[in-house]
């Protein structure tokens, strides 16, 4: 697949950009001494199968991040395709997961008991809230 080096412009204009083979560079190398975290949307942008291959041939730590589980609880809210491929993610990276960090107590168990349904071990990890409260300045 050849790359294209510029961009189309919204008048028709182009504007050049690196290519992606340059901004990439060379694979990385992991060892069982690193730590990947997995934070944010990846359960859409991340082939999870090809990490826990990866994982299980080089034996890094993987670490991830897990908002909630609505996809999976409501999934009447949400498009089939992205319930399928949430569960699919999930699923996957619990059972691969050496550490789960949760952004509530309420996603703690809810992630507890959807391993447990499903028979899924699910790695030991802390409750870390998003956000904070500050004291009033005087």
């Amino acid at each position: 697949k050849r790359e294209k080096a510029s961009h189309l412009l919204p008048g028709g204009g182009r504007i050049d950009r690196p290519l992606f083979s340059v901004l990439a560079g060379s694979p990385v190398q992991f060892s069982p001494d690193d730590v990947v975290i997995a934070m944010q949307n990846d359960w859409a942008h991340t082939d999870i199968h090809a990490i826990a291959t990866l994982k299980r041939r080089t034996r890094w730590h993987h670490v991830i991040l897990c908002h909630d589980l609505i996809p999976i609880l409501f999934p009447h809210w949400y498009p089939a395709a992205d319930v399928g491929g949430f569960i699919n993610y999930y699923d996957n990276a619990f059972a691969i997961a050496d550490r789960v960090i949760f952004t509530s107590r309420r996603t703690f168990a809810d992630a507890r008991d959807y391993c447990s349904k499903k028979g899924i071990a699910l790695a030991a990890g802390p409750v870390v809230p998003m956000g904070g409260d500050f004291a009033a300045e005087s």
